[in-house]
């Protein structure tokens, strides 16, 4: 009996609990929201910032119809999607660290390789390439072994049909009604 008596106060303890739990999640929405403003993810994770607005504002409209497991649901999502646009927005703005060594202010600067020496000439000269004949349009080009030729497009000239010309309508007769 003691046991029912907890349970049941415990269930009446928590029964009005779900507005605030989520309200909770939501204003956690909105710093995280905020957050990833702060860092221009407006611009830099567009995606990720417009979908936590909008999951933000569905959570919103979950719990003012006291929907508040459809707004927790939003808020948490809303949350994960505006830490992500945050942090892909600070990625964005890190400088990129040059790869090779750097030379602080005491080191002497690196020499310089030797300009490399011009290259030999050659003593024949290249054999000139041969002009290939133009393709006529009757011979086919030639195929290479595996790969299929390439047919050239097909174009078809449209013409306007010829439209039939209206007949003239007769002419009443004077004195014929219409």
């Amino acid at each position: 009996m003691p046991r029912v008596l907890l349970l049941t106060a415990l269930l009446v303890a928590t029964a009005g609990c779900g507005g605030a739990i989520t309200t909770a999640y939501i204003i956690q929405g909105q710093l995280a929201l905020a957050g990833a403003k702060a860092a221009n993810a407006e611009n830099l994770a567009t995606y990720e910032y417009v979908s936590a607005e909008a999951y933000l504002a569905k959570a919103r409209e979950a719990h003012s119809y006291a929907d508040y497991e459809h707004s927790l649901r939003f808020a948490r999502i809303a949350t994960e999607r505006a830490q992500k646009a945050r942090k892909k927005a600070l990625d964005a703005n890190k400088p990129l660290t040059p790869s090779g060594p750097t030379r602080t202010e005491g080191q002497p600067a690196p020499e310089e390789p030797a300009p490399a020496a011009p290259a030999p000439q050659p003593t024949e000269p290249a054999p000139a390439p041969q002009a290939q004949p133009a393709p006529s349009s009757t011979q086919p080009p030639p195929q290479d072994s595996g790969t299929p030729a390439r047919r050239p497009p097909i174009i078809i000239k449209r013409t306007p049909e010829a439209q039939p010309s209206p007949e003239p309508s007769p002419t009443p007769a004077p004195g014929t009604p219409r």
